[in-house]
């Protein structure tokens, strides 16, 4: 039988001993055993080379080595103090959304407004370099506020044109009243 399930036309004893067999081996993967096996000085610089020819840059020092002890003093400092408030909380632990959701003024709907205009954040700001995307370079006209004022003009100069056509014709057929015959006996 085949990986279907179906009868295979003409094959013999042997094949099928070898399907057998091949379904059963263990395929041993490349990440696998180079993970499970010691890598030497020579090897890594091999792949390194590989890598590099790909090109795919070399991978970054390990944070470990980067670190700078007082950020990781703080680190620490920040897990006990929120394990300490999940011990005296009875399990549940503070945190910053939660507290935030439990004050009354997140229920106003202008909370945005608030914290935009409280902060100072600037809506425009971009994470791109100025010369890549310099969002306060824009001219005036591409900004949603003018595009919507200019969307509400033309809409505007529509909606009269169309009342003034339509008071145009109401005066012509004012003017103009159909001659109707009367009707003889």
């Amino acid at each position: 039988m085949n990986a279907l399930g179906l009868a295979a036309y003409g094959s013999s004893s042997e094949e099928e001993e070898e399907n057998e067999q091949q379904q059963h081996m263990v395929v041993e993967l490349p990440v696998a055993a180079a993970a499970a096996a010691p890598v030497t000085g020579a090897e890594e610089d091999a792949m390194e080379a590989a890598l590099a020819r790909a090109g795919i840059p070399p991978a970054a020092p390990s944070s470990q080595q980067q670190a700078d002890e007082e950020v990781q003093e703080r680190i620490r400092k920040y897990i006990t103090v929120q394990q300490e408030r999940s011990n005296q909380d009875g399990g549940s632990a503070l945190n910053f959304q939660g507290s935030l959701c439990a004050k009354k003024d997140v229920n106003n709907p202008y909370i945005l407004e608030k914290v935009v205009e409280y902060f100072g954040i600037d809506e425009l700001q971009s994470n791109f370099a100025p010369h890549v995307f310099d969002p306060h370079g824009m001219p005036l006209h591409e900004y949603s506020d003018a595009i919507a004022l200019a969307q509400k003009k033309q809409d505007d100069e529509r909606l009269q044109r169309q009342q003034q056509q339509l008071m145009a014709q109401a005066q012509q057929l004012s003017r103009h009243l159909p001659f109707v015959p009367a009707k003889t006996k």
